[in-house]
């Protein structure tokens, strides 16, 4: 009887150990599986975050070209329509780019992109307008179309740094 009582305490014994070492690995995957979902969050929202500030530069550059062809009174209209439908371009690179940071990124991070956008898109409403009056011959407000096109180039560094800043931040890389 003693002999069945012991067997019957060891089957029970490796039972309840089985269970908690099966237990202890539920949980250990279960961590392992949040860390790879973390991982792959940070790395989708860098990728994101970087094709954003690569567009941004992108636009910028192609919208200054633009003006530096708006300036220069040598400039054919295709010459300037060529720059416009440049700019026209890039803009719409920064536009999926920074809808797929509202997607991926934080909710901080997302406020702060659709600032940069919302300046962006003054920029390049600014360029546009310009343009047009170039098209269409009307050189009397050249000089007011590059005051504004200077402040709107100006007015989106403050967005620009804060989007810069809610990146780093939601990356861990504000140090």
């Amino acid at each position: 009887m003693a002999g069945l009582i012991g067997a019957a305490v060891a089957a029970i014994s490796g039972l309840g150990g089985g269970a908690l070492t099966l237990l202890g690995q539920s949980k250990h995957l279960r961590q392992q599986h949040d860390r790879d979902g973390e991982r792959w969050r940070d790395g989708t929202r860098l990728d994101a975050y970087s094709s954003l500030l690569a567009s941004s530069k992108q636009l910028s550059n192609a919208l200054w070209k633009a003006a530096d062809q708006l300036r220069d009174a040598g400039s054919s209209a295709d010459d300037c329509q060529t720059r416009h439908e440049e700019a026209h371009d890039a803009w719409t690179q920064f536009s999926a780019a920074a809808a797929k940071v509202s997607i991926a990124g934080t909710p901080a991070v997302a406020e702060a992109v659709d600032v940069l956008r919302g300046a962006m898109y003054n920029w390049q409403m600014v360029c546009t307008a310009w343009t047009k009056a170039v098209l269409a011959n009307d050189q009397t407000d050249s000089e007011s179309f590059n005051r504004d096109f200077e402040a709107a180039a100006e007015a989106k560094h403050p967005a620009d740094r804060a989007f810069e800043r809610a990146a780093r931040k939601t990356l861990g890389m504000d140090d």
